[in-house]
């Protein structure tokens, strides 16, 4: 191939590339695709075929190596250069006053904003980016060291592999150049190109009385393979949580019962389990999804407030969840109580509200006690899963004439009410799940839905479990049964 037709094929390669990483942010983060699927599709075909006739312009961050890894025999770990600590609790409106109240004393004023942000509940990790290109990726692990799992988040169509470009107020681009996206100018012109490290928290175990001060030295490791193909960019380290959606969860649960495979209790189980697969192709195979929620370090951009890391996170490719900026506590509970009220009707699970400080300067200033800081504190929402013994069955008659199966369990507080009995839906689902009279069990219970059973703990068997008998006749004319096929 001449010079000339290989300059050519480099400019078509990193249009694809381009236009693909473009509109997988039209797609997972706006919602909003602008193409047809087959379009996609078409674009894909193309960036993967001329990658498959010239290996050599194959790159980590190309769209088509999502998925393409060896699998490992056990996950490496790395030092997180600014631990991920964990968060205060708070479980009412006194004890979220309380904490307010202790915020605006250490901050000398009441007159404070603040961010309520959902609690995702699924498993935190660490995106690390140097010159614009995802590098690393980690748990959170004991919040010190995690598990690098890298390219396992390479496959979640949610994590970016180069950074969205963005622009100082005096116009230079400080990231790897991506497809324009409509309507963000005005909010890029918030950040200044200076760098900036958010406050930085103490050593795990220590009590510290004093944040360090603000900016200082990002620690950062060098890129891989130089800094050919990018700008001088930024380096961030964006924390995020990764989850599976409810609607995904029950399809996942449902053809891995199919095939005789592993059933998972609940989305944040079946995410963490999908994500910890030393195999990438295992984790391609799941549907997670991925919300950034903070920047754990930061080289390149200007921000000030949390509201301005939320921003930028977006500007740059990441999926954030809703939230919402509020001054004074009684707007901070009304936000709060809006997340719970709305808990049942999102298609991810939420645990509680966090609510955070919003100036990054006052965050400076308050610091942090043992492993929390005392900026941000979590509203904890009432559990909606617990576990239990399954006592036995009993079969009642539904309105339209089939024979339904009841749980008795050993009473359990779910959400502040006693739970003793949950459905178990029909025959099939109890074949499903396994499930035996004398096992431990998870019973789920969502707002004023029915409690269910959602499945067995098999590790907690002892022998003395013994299988649950199916009715022949009805329980209540005694009349004999019949299941025609293809019903339940």
């Amino acid at each position: 191939m001449t010079a000339p037709d290989e300059e050519v094929l480099h400019r078509r390669v990193e249009e694809l590339r381009k236009q693909l990483e473009y509109h997988n942010y039209r797609y997972h983060v706006l919602d909003d695709p602008v193409i047809s699927d087959a379009e996609y599709d078409a674009l894909m075909r193309e960036l993967r075929g001329i990658e498959a006739e010239h290996p050599e312009l194959v790159a980590p961050d190309s769209p088509t190596q999502r998925v393409g890894a060896s699998p490992m025999t056990e996950f490496p770990t790395v030092q997180h250069p600014v631990p991920m600590l964990s968060l205060s609790n708070v479980f009412n409106e006194a004890e979220l006053r309380t904490w307010a109240a202790r915020v605006a004393r250490l901050a000398g004023s009441a007159d404070i904003e603040f961010v309520v942000e959902p609690k995702i509940d699924g498993l935190a990790v660490a995106l690390t980016y140097e010159h614009g290109r995802f590098v690393r990726g980690a748990t959170r692990g004991d919040g010190s060291v995690g598990e690098v799992i890298t390219q396992n988040l390479r496959t979640i169509p949610t994590v970016p592999l180069r950074l969205r470009e963005v622009k100082s107020n005096d116009g230079e681009t400080v990231q790897v150049p991506a497809a324009p996206l409509p309507d963000t100018a005005q909010q890029l012109d918030l950040f200044a190109a200076v760098t900036h490290t958010p406050p930085q928290s103490p050593p795990m175990g220590a009590r510290a009385t004093a944040s360090p001060p603000l900016g200082g030295t990002t620690i950062t490791s060098p890129p891989p393979g130089g800094t050919e193909g990018g700008s001088v960019g930024i380096t961030i380290e964006a924390r995020g949580e990764v989850y599976m959606q409810r609607s995904a969860f029950e399809r996942l649960n449902a053809t891995n019962a199919a095939k005789g495979g592993q059933i998972f209790a609940n989305p944040r189980n079946a995410a963490a389990g999908s994500l910890r697969q030393l195999d990438p192709a295992v984790t391609a195979s799941r549907p997670l999804n991925l919300f950034t929620y903070a920047i754990g370090y930061l080289n390149g951009v200007e921000v000030h407030t949390h509201m301005e890391e939320l921003d930028l996170l977006r500007s740059l490719g990441f999926r954030v969840a809703e939230h919402q900026l509020c001054r004074g506590l009684e707007q901070v509970w009304a936000a709060c109580q809006g997340w719970l009220e709305r808990r049942n009707e999102l298609d991810y699970e939420i645990d509680g509200a966090v609510i955070k400080v919003n100036s990054l300067a006052l965050q400076q200033k308050l610091g942090y006690v043992a492993h929390d800081p005392r900026w941000a504190t979590a509203l904890k929402f009432p559990a909606q899963e617990a576990t239990t013994k399954l006592l036995g069955v009993e079969w009642n008659v539904g309105r339209t004439g089939s024979i339904n199966p009841l749980a008795i369990l050993e009473p359990v507080k779910i959400g502040g009410t006693t739970v003793s009995r949950a459905t178990l839906h029909n025959e099939d689902e109890i074949r499903r799940l396994g499930i035996m009279v004398g096992d431990y069990v998870v019973v789920k219970r969502a707002g004023d839905v029915i409690p269910k059973v959602v499945k067995p703990i098999e590790e907690r068997r002892d022998g003395s479990e013994r299988a649950i008998e199916m009715p022949t006749h009805c329980p209540s004319c005694g009349t004999p049964l019949e299941h025609p096929v293809g019903e339940v």
